[in-house]
């Protein structure tokens, strides 16, 4: 047990926590000194929020000695030498929630837990940013449109929502947040340039308002050639999906109808209250499906045929034997417009398109990093014999479209006729669930689940088609439960975990605008149908499905371009075998027959109705952050983190100072850390958020190694990481830095006397 907090002072001023390793062996758990007001309370709290996360570990105690006014140090006991996350105690220790702001505090999902590691594991990449787009048909008035978005966060509590900047995952959910809505007259920027701006901006869900609005007027009114009124929605995955965006849209255009007004209070069911269903729910069921429902190893999971992805990880071979991603063709546009033109027709954003054959557009020749995107369109009548052909079976468009990826996972196995396990992962709902008023639910919700199957080329595709829906139907039973969960109970910790393989979403939608379309029309105003851009997720290769406004299906593909090229040609087959099924598959018809359809497919020319462009949209994956401008004075170590010297040292055995950063605390705080600072010691900056300890200390071997004492030091939410960083130092032989952490409300020149101090003492 740990000691009682029951009775403490009230802390009137931030905290600084020193913690010292010790002398050789630094096998005894650490002293803690902390400089500030003490309060008894927080570090009992602390303490018993880490055993409340580590429910196995062992329970400390701890003794505090005070050496002075606001000088104390804490030394602290277990069961288990050696077993206390000392640096998750100090950011603990140090965090402050905003005050004055926050209303509520909610434990985020293990979903959301599992995005935000994933964005952050990946800073300056744009990871789960997505992007709606609409184009606006009519007048539009500036002042109502702006109250409408106002009065929208004003009513959903997720609008007012972000991640806190805290060691322990929570959200925090704000009184009041403005709208950012911001307006940009006619011919001030090109629309394809705006959207690739804004989502190479991102957007940080520790900010208040995990939504931004974007508006491009459209030309002089009345004028018959003047280019529509155009709108962008940017949102973060870990707060908003999809079917959230739509149900905001849906919002806003009922209050801009309003007059920027929406009757009634706060949205229920809220945030709140899916934390508080999700809490109550009991995993043994959950662990028991999983236990046999989970992909075996070993089961094929990419579209690369299996000696390329051996070799190179890198191609996938086109119809016709050649790699066609460099052909000349259309570009599919920022605003959804797929221009690669011929006999398949185009596919503009407001719905007008013409007629033909299965569509293909976009990807990316050659190689590097970043993301590709391409597309694969079926005409109406395409789409309509698809659903007619699955639905004879028991199935659907989504379900055809699986069983379709399904064989082309087994196809790229080369499994020489044998049966074979796939995997790959399909995106639900979440809102299937026995929540009332779930489905009108804004939130992160939709969730990316596995699902295998075992493809036998002796079977049939009805029978394949059954096979994913019996499993998608029992994986539905468990649709709250996330990836990381199913890991964690179906792996041997010792494991690490396979490739995430791809991912299918077949977009269910809420009907947007039922209801507002004629009084819209009414005022002159008609909204197409928005459509999104496609998320970067922790997949590789993504497929969202959904239905176009002239009745076809299209299909888009974001991917990781330094793994895929020849996207084309792997839809070319997966938009054969989508047009080809409803006419050759049958029960009388095997899987290994329905394959041959590709294998004529690699010598026989292309459909005269597919078509193929050059790339849609790249990313480069340009950084952001506080590394990402040119510094005079920035090096690369070892690792992958840039390490910029803030100043340099002024003796040469004077050691190092190397501040880590953490999210809420821009540059220029460890700018003006610097300019405050006097010590000989040089300052360096990690250039981005460390999370993996093993790379931070990658990039600070050099330093560790050379001769002077090292310091790590910065704000609240860093702790963690810097002292899994000095274990490693330390058992690599070196001597461990002495770590120094401060609370994010600490003065610039308070904390750099700290600094000076420690690393006089460290020296």
């Amino acid at each position: 047990m740990t000691a009682s907090h029951s009775s403490h002072t009230s802390p009137d001023g931030p905290v600084t926590v020193v913690v010292d390793p010790g002398e050789p062996p630094y096998d005894a758990p650490p002293v803690l000194e902390l400089r500030g007001a003490m309060d008894t309370g927080r570090l009992g709290a602390a303490l018993d929020r880490i055993a409340a996360r580590l429910p196995d570990g062992p329970r400390w105690r701890h003794r505090i000695t005070r050496h002075g006014p606001g000088h104390h140090t804490v030394r602290l006991t277990a069961g288990t030498p050696g077993g206390l996350p000392v640096g998750l105690l100090a950011d603990l220790l140090t965090d402050r929630l905003p005050a004055g702001t926050v209303i509520r505090a909610l434990a985020p999902s293990p979903l959301q837990r599992e995005l935000m590691a994933d964005a952050d594991a990946h800073p300056g990449t744009g990871r789960h940013v997505e992007q709606l787009t609409w184009v606006w048909h009519g007048p539009l008035d500036p002042e109502r449109f702006t109250a409408a978005w106002q009065a929208l966060f004003d009513r959903e509590s997720v609008l007012r929502a972000a991640f806190a900047d805290s060691p322990e995952p929570r959200i925090v959910l704000h009184d009041h947040v403005e709208a950012d809505v911001v307006r940009l007259p006619h011919g001030t920027d090109d629309w394809a340039a705006l959207v690739e701006r804004d989502r190479r901006r991102g957007l940080d869900p520790r900010r208040p308002g995990p939504l931004r609005v974007t508006v491009l007027d459209g030309g002089p009114a009345g004028s018959a050639t003047a280019p529509p009124t155009r709108v962008l929605l940017t949102y973060h995955h870990a707060l908003l999906d999809d079917w959230s965006a739509r149900l905001l849209l849906r919002g806003f255009c009922r209050a801009y109808l309003a007059d920027g007004r929406l009757p009634g209070g706060e949205r229920r069911p809220d945030l709140g209250d899916h934390a508080h269903w999700l809490a109550g729910q009991d995993t043994a069921a959950a662990r028991e499906f999983w236990s046999w429902a989970a992909p075996p190893p070993g089961a094929a999971h990419s579209p690369l045929p299996a000696a390329e992805a051996t070799a190179t990880g890198t191609t996938v071979p086109a119809p016709g034997g050649t790699d066609t991603s460099g052909s000349t063709g259309g570009t599919d546009g920022t605003d959804g417009t797929d221009a690669s033109g011929g006999t398949g027709g185009t596919d503009t954003s407001d719905g007008t398109g013409g007629t033909g054959g299965t569509d293909v557009s976009g990807g990316t020749g050659g190689t590097g990093a970043g993301t590709g995107r391409a597309r694969l369109r079926l005409t109406a009548g395409q789409t309509a014999r698809l659903s007619a052909w699955a639905a004879a079976w028991g199935s659907t468009e989504s379900g055809a479209l699986q069983a379709a990826w399904a064989l082309l996972l087994y196809r790229a196995a080369g499994s020489a006729g044998r049966p074979v396990p796939v995997r790959f992962s399909v995106a639900l709902s979440g809102r299937g669930i026995l929540l009332e008023g779930a489905e009108c639910l804004p939130g992160a919700l939709r969730n990316p689940l596995p699902l295998s199957v075992v493809v036998d080329p002796r079977s049939s595709v009805p029978r394949l088609l059954t096979a994913l829906r019996d499993r998608l139907l029992d994986t539905s039973a468990y649709e709250w439960v996330s990836a990381g969960q199913i890991r964690a109970w179906t792996q041997a910790p010792d494991r690490p975990p396979g490739p995430p393989g791809s991912l299918v979403v077949f977009e269910g939608r809420p009907r947007v605008l039922e209801g507002v379309v004629g009084e819209l029309a009414a005022q002159g105003v008609r909204v197409a149908s928005p459509e999104t851009r496609g998320a970067r997720t922790a997949f590789p290769l993504t497929l969202v499905a959904r239905h176009h406004e002239d009745g076809g299906l299209v299909v888009n593909v974001t991917y990781d371009r330094a793994r895929f090229t020849g996207v084309t040609g792997l839809l070319g087959h997966l938009g054969r075998l989508m047009r080809e099924l409803p006419r050759v598959a049958d029960e009388s018809t095997s899987i290994a027959g329905v394959l041959e359809l590709l294998a004529g497919g690699d010598t026989a020319p292309a459909d005269p109705a597919t078509h193929t462009g050059p790339a849609a949209d790249t990313d480069p994956g340009v950084p952001t952050g506080p590394g990402a401008c040119a510094d005079s004075g920035g090096t690369r170590g070892e690792g992958a983190f840039p390490v910029i010297t803030l100043r340099p040292a002024r003796d040469s055995a004077a050691g190092t100072v190397c501040l880590l950063p953490s999210h809420g605390n821009p540059r220029r705080c460890y700018d003006l850390l610097a300019r405050s600072y006097r010590g000989p010691e040089a300052l360096v900056l990690l250039g981005s958020v460390p999370r993996d300890p093993r790379a931070v200390y990658t990039a600070l071997r050099s330093l560790a190694g050379a001769g002077g004492r090292l310091v790590l030091a910065g704000f609240s939410g860093c702790g963690e990481t810097a002292y899994e960083t000095a274990r490693l130092i330390t058992a690599d032989g070196g001597r461990p830095p002495l770590l120094v952490l401060a609370a994010a409300s600490a003065g610039a020149g308070d904390f750099a006397r700290l600094l000076e101090a420690a690393a006089r003492r460290a020296g």
